[in-house]
C-alpha cells in the first residue's frame, strides 16, 4: 500500500491504494533516471477523487512504508489503450 498526497498538512489531498514498486535496472539509468530513483505503477482508478493531473517536480509525493518519495516524471501514456488510461507509472526520488 502506498499513500498519494499533495502538499502537507491534514487538509491535504491523499489516497491510498496498492502500486507495484521497483527499482530501474542498470540500463534504465540514463538521462534523468538516477541511482535510487523508483518505478511506481498503480491503476487509474485507484486514484478516486484524488486532484488531477498528477504533478511532477511539485508538492505531490509518493509515501512508501513511511517514506516520502517526491514525484519526479509522470507517465500517463505507456499504460493506455484506444485512449484510455489503465494505470499510471510514476519516476520517483527520495
Amino acid at each position: 500500500m502506498v499513500i498519494l498526497r499533495r502538499g502537507s498538512g491534514d487538509a491535504a489531498p491523499a489516497v491510498t491504494f496498492k502500486a507495484r514498486v521497483t527499482g530501474y535496472s542498470p540500463e534504465e539509468q540514463n538521462g534523468d533516471v538516477q541511482q535510487g530513483d523508483s518505478k511506481v505503477i498503480f491503476l487509474a482508478e485507484d486514484l478516486g477523487d484524488f486532484p488531477l493531473p498528477i504533478k511532477s517536480q511539485s508538492n505531490d509525493a509518493i509515501w512508501v512504508g513511511g517514506e516520502k518519495l517526491t514525484v519526479q516524471a509522470v507517465d500517463n501514456r505507456t499504460r493506455a489503450i484506444a485512449g484510455v488510461l489503465i494505470a499510471y507509472e510514476l519516476r520517483v526520488r527520495g
